[in-house]
C-alpha cells in the first residue's frame, strides 16, 4: 500500500459488509503496521476454515510458512489486488526475499492477472498489467505488498516502442510521473513465465552504499519485435533533492481506462 490506501469494491454485498467491520477508515497517520494486523485476521479465518478468509480474499499455504501469502482486495481501485506475504515482511528492503531460496512472490502476484482482468471486466493481455512496490520511502506501511492493477496507457504505449531496448543489461529511462521527470533503471527479462527473481536482480545491479530501501520496483509484461513474451522491470530511486520518494503507484491505473482501448470494447 502507498500513501493512497486499500479497498474500493469487494467480493459482493455480504462479504463487502462484513469485510467492512474490520477495515478501518484511515486518515492521515494511518498505523504503518495496519496490514500486518489484518494479515493476522486473515489467519484466524484460514485456520478456522473460512472462505474466503476475511478482510483477504484468498490465503495460500500455511500462515506463516516461508511461501505462505494472502491476497487481498485494495481499498482504492476498480481491480487493484494486494498480495502480501503472511510472514513478516518490512519491504523490498528484506534480506528473506534476495535468499537463494526465497520465494518468489512476485511471480504469485503475476498469476493475479486472472482475478484483476475479472474484476476489470475484461480480458488484460500481459502489457497491460502489473505490479509495483514502492520503496520504504514511498509506501506508508511496513509489510510487504505488491500492487496488482492496470497500467497507464501511456506507459503502455511506450514500453511497446519496438526502439526501445530489450536488452538483459539494465539501462537508464525517463518517465513523466507526478508532474516530474522521474528516472528509472530497465531491463527486459524474456520468458512466459517469472523464472527468476527480480528482487535478488536489484540487489546484484546495486552500486557500492546504494541500498535496497531506496528502490521501487515495477514488473510489467511486455513482447519484444518478434513478439516472443517477456517482462520489462523498472525501478526507481528515491531522491530527496528532486523531491522523489521511489512511489511508483501512478504507473498504475486505478480506474483501468486502458480497458476501453482493448479489442472486445
Amino acid at each position: 500500500m502507498s500513501r493512497r490506501s486499500v479497498w474500493r469494491h469487494g467480493l459482493g454485498l455480504g462479504l463487502l459488509l462484513a469485510a467492512l467491520t474490520v477495515w478501518p477508515q484511515w486518515g492521515h497517520a494511518e498505523n504503518p503496521s495496519q496490514l500486518w494486523l489484518l494479515l493476522q485476521r486473515c489467519a484466524v479465518q484460514a485456520k478456522a476454515g473460512h472462505q474466503p478468509p476475511l478482510p483477504c480474499a484468498r490465503v495460500s499455504g500455511t500462515p506463516g510458512a516461508p511461501d505462505s501469502y494472502a491476497v487481498l482486495k485494495d481499498r482504492d481501485g476498480k481491480a487493484q489486488y494486494l498480495l502480501l506475504p503472511m510472514q513478516r515482511t518490512s519491504g523490498l528492503e528484506a534480506a528473506s526475499l534476495i535468499k537463494p531460496q526465497a520465494h518468489n512472490f512476485l511471480a504469485d502476484a503475476w498469476a493475479l492477472r486472472d482475478q484483476v482482468s475479472a474484476a476489470a471486466d475484461a480480458a488484460l493481455p500481459r502489457q497491460a498489467f502489473g505490479l509495483v512496490i514502492n520503496s520504504a520511502y514511498g509506501r506508508s506501511q511496513n509489510q510487504l505488498h505488491i500492487h496488482a492493477d492496470c497500467m497507464q496507457p501511456w506507459l503502455v504505449r511506450r514500453l511497446a516502442d519496438p526502439a526501445l531496448s530489450r536488452g538483459e543489461d539494465w539501462q537508464s529511462i525517463d518517465l513523466p510521473l507526478d508532474g516530474a521527470i522521474r528516472h528509472f533503471q530497465l531491463r527486459w527479462l524474456p520468458g512466459e513465465q517469472l523464472s527468476v527473481n527480480p528482487f535478488r536482480l536489484l540487489a546484484e545491479h546495486l552500486s557500492a552504499g546504494d541500498d535496497m530501501a531506496s528502490h521501487s520496483l515495477v514488473l510489467i509484461g511486455g513482447y519484444d519485435p518478434r513478439h516472443r513474451p517477456g517482462f520489462f522491470l523498472l525501478s526507481g530511486h528515491h531522491d530527496a533533492a528532486t523531491g522523489d520518494s521511489a512511489n511508483a503507484d501512478r504507473l498504475q491505473d486505478l480506474a483501468c481506462h486502458i480497458v476501453a482501448s482493448l479489442p472486445s470494447h
